[in-house]
């Protein structure tokens, strides 16, 4: 199932029919940060170890000045969609990696 969601409004200018038509372009800055530019708002995630199993995760949401201001943007709904879709992530993640060990990360950074 995909949850639909209200996009703030307006978009992005000068974005071409293929930007527009993708709805998102990821930059991924190794080895911890990336960066999801939607067609009306940019999100960066950024990880950093704090231990051999444990990491903090960091996510931030940049609206443009003029969706802020709509009273007809929802941003506390795609906020949550984001948060929704990151918690999941984490619990699946966490799942994958049980019991796994590696030399390398005996101590934190």
């Amino acid at each position: 199932m995909v949850a639909r969601r209200a996009r703030p409004r307006p978009v992005f200018p000068d974005l071409t029919s293929a930007e527009r038509s993708a709805g998102q372009t990821y930059a991924t800055s190794l080895p911890s940060m990336f960066i999801v530019g939607h067609v009306d708002y940019v999100r960066t995630v950024r990880l950093v170890p704090l231990g051999s199993e444990q990491t903090e995760l960091t996510a931030e949401w940049l609206f443009s000045s003029e969706a802020l201001a709509d009273p007809t943007a929802n941003i506390d709904k795609i906020v949550a969609f984001g948060r929704q879709v990151l918690e999941e992530d984490a619990d699946i993640c966490e799942i994958n990696q049980k019991g796994l060990r590696s030399m390398r990360h005996k101590a934190a950074c």
